[in-house]
């Protein structure tokens, strides 16, 4: 409030405060018109108490006005400044820099206030307290050395001087605890609904909301939420791998990698790892490598890619332990794969390569699961169709969590046929097996197998001698059994099986196995030509 506001707030209080009697006091005069008035001489003394009383009420009104005023500046919120390492904390400051409230938006915050009482301190003050409880509680350290510090004030020239000045603060405090401190401001310009919202579902500052939606905004392949669940340190070693920047964002030092395994140590365990189980020994070489730092459900990996002959293979290493999480393969242009993966010669178990001594599942599993490992799963896929490692060509052995269960995830391709087999992680047992049709021209590796029927070629066996079917009858059953759940054998034929037709319909092949087990009698209807299920009915035996 100015001067000019004070005076006219008085000049109104002093006419509220002043009767209006002029027609009185006319009315008054006209009748005492033509008569004498004796006056009478006041003291002195009673002129000048009113005045000074006057005055006196007069100055209580202005510095009333005054003390009202600087109470509701010093009271008022002029400015936020949030920290953000994983607690999220929000600080309220006035005008002058003072503290007015600290608020705790998470757990891990709360732990970091404590019981401190920080209203009325200057803002450096506070944020001292702040980052030294992140130290004693173990936040901060030379291996999680990064912080966030986002400025909302009224102008961008206020932000940018508090920015400033609180980058030096805190890195003067970490380099007093014998850490290199990264660390990262922004001012917070446009705190809409959006952004408020997605804060407080996530509970952490707007400031750390911003800042992943300027990762986002250079990098679309992430999701908030995703991008919500990690750290200030794990977000700053994204932008710093991704080479993302921002003209919001300024970083001051490095992110710590000590912790993680480094880039060439996951491409060694990637690359041996594929070797062990492509069993490639004419091959030794893998090339055109090329390795990324991300972060996949919550959790710090490196991304290898690499090729050997022209087969591309992805694997995701844990950036801390060194476990493979996940291993890929892509094929050639065609959609087969290529040959040149293929040994020169088959690989006899004694040559093959030894399997690299690393871990190959995750050491955070619950108590008493100890995973069988992926060889072992992969000779289980291999003993479901009697087939032998040199006949195959592995896609993908993947170690995974899924309904309920730790399990293997493995495909495979062996002649005309592409393999998608369950192993339970525990005891190796098949829990899903299914297949089709491989893509491409039908070719492909016969593989060594001592199945029944004509599993590989066309049938002989379908009667009518149709070109359009692949599938032999007994393949049709066995995936008619494999639909039901029942296991495929020469016995099971026997005790089971009830009829099995085939049927060509407007250039569409059909089988039709019909069987009974456990009271109730199935009908499957299979593509002769692909070996896709089209019908599977179930039904209680009356």
């Amino acid at each position: 409030m100015n001067n000019k506001e004070i005076e006219n707030k008085v000049s109104k209080a002093f006419s509220a405060r002043t009767p209006d009697v002029l027609d009185s006091v006319l009315s008054h005069c006209e009748e005492q018109k033509g008569s004498a008035i004796t006056m009478t001489k006041k003291s002195n003394k009673t002129i000048w108490i009113r005045t000074l009383a006057a005055t006196a009420a007069m100055l209580l009104l202005v510095f009333g006005g005054i003390f009202g005023w600087q109470q509701y500046s010093a009271n008022a919120v002029a400015g936020t400044v949030s920290l953000d390492v994983n607690p999220s904390i929000e600080i309220d400051i006035n005008g002058k820099e003072k503290v007015l409230e600290v608020k705790a938006l998470n757990d891990d915050g709360k732990i970091v206030v404590g019981d401190m009482s920080l209203r009325g301190t200057s803002l450096d003050v506070a944020v001292n307290a702040l980052i030294g409880s992140m130290l004693k509680n173990g936040y901060l350290d030379s291996d999680t050395n990064s912080v966030l510090i986002s400025v909302d004030a009224k102008s961008q020239g206020k932000s940018a001087e508090i920015q400033e000045k609180l980058t030096t603060e805190v890195s003067k405090i970490l380099e007093s605890d014998s850490i290199n401190g990264a660390v990262i401001t922004q001012a917070v310009r446009n705190k809409n609904k959006q952004l408020q919202q997605q804060a407080q579902e996530n509970n952490i500052s707007c400031g750390k909301a911003n800042f992943i939606n300027e990762i986002i905004a250079n990098d679309p392949y992430y999701t908030f939420e995703e991008l919500a669940k990690l750290s200030v340190h794990e977000l700053n070693l994204l932008m710093k791998n991704a080479e993302i920047s921002s003209e919001n964002i300024i970083n001051s030092g490095t992110p710590s990698e000590s912790r993680y395994i480094g880039k060439e140590k996951a491409e060694d365990i990637a690359v041996k790892h594929v070797f062990s189980l492509i069993s490639a020994v004419s091959i030794n070489k893998a090339e055109r490598i090329k390795t990324e730092f991300d972060f996949g459900d919550g959790k710090a990996i490196y991304e290898v890619e690499f090729y050997i002959g022209s087969i591309e293979y992805d694997v995701d290493v844990d950036a801390i332990s060194g476990n493979i999480i996940k291993v890929e393969k892509d094929y050639d242009g065609n959609g087969r794969p290529d040959a040149a993966v293929t040994p020169d010669t088959p690989a006899d178990p004694a040559t093959r390569p030894e399997t690299p001594d690393i871990p190959d599942f995750n050491p955070d599993l619950p108590e008493g699961v100890k995973p069988i490992g992926h060889e072992k799963a992969l000779d289980a896929a291999l003993a479901r169709i009697n087939a032998s490692l040199d006949g195959i060509t592995l896609i993908k052995n993947e170690f995974e969590y899924d309904d309920g269960k730790w399990q293997y995830e493995i495909e495979f391709i062996c002649g005309h046929w592409e393999y998608e087999v369950t192993v339970d992680g525990n005891d190796g047992k098949i829990i899903e097996f299914d297949r089709e049709i491989a893509d491409g021209d039908g070719k492909g590796n016969q593989g060594n197998h001592s199945g029944q029927g004509n599993q590989y070629g066309k049938p002989d066996d379908i009667g009518n001698g149709n070109d359009q079917a692949v599938i032999t009858k007994e393949e049709a059953i066995r995936l008619a059994f494999d639909k039901a759940g029942l296991a495929y054998s020469d016995t099971a034929f026997d005790k089971h099986l009830t009829d099995v037709t085939f049927d060509c319909e407007n250039g569409k092949c059909l089988y039709e196995v019909e069987f009974e087990a456990d009271g109730y009698e199935y009908s499957v209807e299979i593509n002769a030509k692909t070996g896709t299920v089209i019908d599977f009915e179930k039904e209680r035996d009356d």
